[in-house]
C-alpha cells in the first residue's frame, strides 16, 4: 500500500500488485512497541493503509485485529509488517499515516484478508448504489 496516487507510482515505473479499495474502519494493533488503535482508510489483498496516533518503526511486525469483522467465530486478524510510517501535519504531529504489508505465511491470514477485502468491496458497492439512486438520470430531466 503506498502513500502516493496511482499516477505518481506509474511515473516512477512502479506497478501495483493488488487493487486498493477505500475502507474506513477502526482496528486494534498489537506487538512490540505497537499497542494502539488505528483507522484503516484503504485495503488490498496485500495490505492496508491507516492513520494512528503513534509512530511505529518500519519493519515492525504487528498483529492487526478487525474486532467486528469475523472469520469463522473469531475476529479477523493477521500479522503485518510496517512498510512506512510518516507524521502528518505538524512536525511533532499527533497523527501518523502508515502502510502495512500482510504476512501471508499461513492459510488463516489469507482467509482473514479475503473476508476483510470482501467486506470493503461490499461497502463500496453499497455506497455506489446509494449514490446512483440519489442522483437523477440526466436523460429523464425536464
Amino acid at each position: 500500500m503506498g502513500r502516493e496516487s496511482c499516477n505518481e507510482s506509474e511515473e516512477r515505473g512502479e506497478s501495483r500488485t493488488f487493487t486498493r479499495v477505500p475502507f474506513h474502519h477502526r482496528v486494534r494493533l498489537a506487538g512490540k512497541n505497537a499497542p494502539c488503535a488505528a483507522t484503516v482508510y484503504e485495503v488490498s489483498r496485500g495490505g492496508l493503509s491507516m492513520s494512528m496516533r503513534a509512530y511505529i518503526r518500519p519493519g515492525t511486525i504487528v498483529r492487526v485485529t478487525f474486532e467486528d469483522i469475523t472469520y469463522g467465530a473469531t475476529p479477523a486478524e493477521f500479522d503485518a509488517r510496517v512498510a512506512w510510517c510518516e507524521a502528518q501535519g505538524e512536525p511533532n504531529g499527533a497523527e501518523y499515516h502508515a502502510g502495512l504489508n500482510t504476512l501471508h505465511g499461513d492459510p488463516e491470514t489469507l482467509a482473514a484478508m479475503s473476508e476483510i477485502f470482501y467486506t470493503a468491496l461490499t461497502r463500496l458497492a453499497a455506497r455506489s448504489r446509494e449514490s446512483a439512486v440519489a442522483q437523477p438520470c440526466p436523460s429523464l430531466a425536464c
